[in-house]
């Protein structure tokens, strides 16, 4: 069976949203300390580099701009790369964002995600 880009990052973003959903929702500690983590600036060079890296491959490989759910997919790979280059080209501003972001309630992201990585698979397993 072929399956289709779209619909195979459709799954793979799905599968994602859902778990780390389900991680951060499950353990909110664990979000604390990614917090903490966040403030090492090895970390966040590491994190710019993995990031950027995502989203290049995604732009490079999915940039369909077209009127139907696909469109998500690419614009998931734009966001995806300029966080990657805002994380390497501006740390600083990042730290401040981490910091600031420290408070907020984060149930509702966390559901807001989980119900978007239900979306994808369903998109990515059917379409």
């Amino acid at each position: 069976m072929r399956i289709n880009l779209s619909s195979f990052l459709a799954q793979l973003w799905g599968i994602t949203f859902i778990l780390v959903s389900l991680v951060l929702l499950i353990k909110p500690k664990l979000l604390q300390k990614l917090f903490i983590e966040v403030e090492n600036k090895t970390i966040m060079v590491f994190l710019g580099i993995v990031t950027f890296v995502i989203g290049l491959v995604m732009v490079f490989v999915h940039n369909l701009w077209v009127l139907d759910w696909r469109v998500v997919i690419t614009i998931i790979g734009w966001l995806t790369l300029i966080k990657g280059l805002d994380l390497l080209l501006l740390p600083k501003r990042m730290k401040k964002r981490w910091s600031k972001m420290k408070n907020w309630q984060w149930f509702m992201l966390f559901a807001s995600l989980f119900l978007a990585g239900l979306a994808f698979s369903y998109l990515g397993l059917t379409v």
